[in-house]
């Protein structure tokens, strides 16, 4: 009977460590996934930091590049601004030179007649 008992013991025994060796083996391929996991983690958020990074960088390019072309189309804005200006004083002057070329032309009319 004390025998028997051994036996059914043993045989409890080595199922309990097949078991245990079965349990191991999946924590350790558990252990190894999260470490790798944590490694890509780790890699991506480097990669998220040079993304910012570039980010700002570029934001800096294009705020640079927006103030001078801004000042760029202040600057056009005036010498448009300049140049409409004389144009209408030099149409104004026209309009009053052909007044006065009128004139000039009925008093030559006036001095033939």
């Amino acid at each position: 009977q004390i025998a028997a008992l051994k036996g059914e013991i043993s045989k409890h025994e080595t199922s309990m460590k097949a078991k245990i060796r079965e349990q191991n083996s999946s924590l350790e391929e558990k252990n190894q996934a999260i470490k790798r996991l944590e490694q890509e983690k780790s890699q991506l958020k480097s990669e998220a930091s040079k993304s910012q990074q570039q980010i700002a960088a570029l934001k800096g390019e294009i705020s640079k590049h927006e103030t001078s072309m801004k000042a760029k189309i202040r600057e056009q804005n005036s010498s448009l601004e300049e140049k409409n200006q004389a144009i209408k004083r030099l149409e104004q002057e026209k309009s009053q030179l052909k007044s006065e070329a009128s004139k000039s032309q009925q008093q030559i009319a006036a001095l033939k007649g």
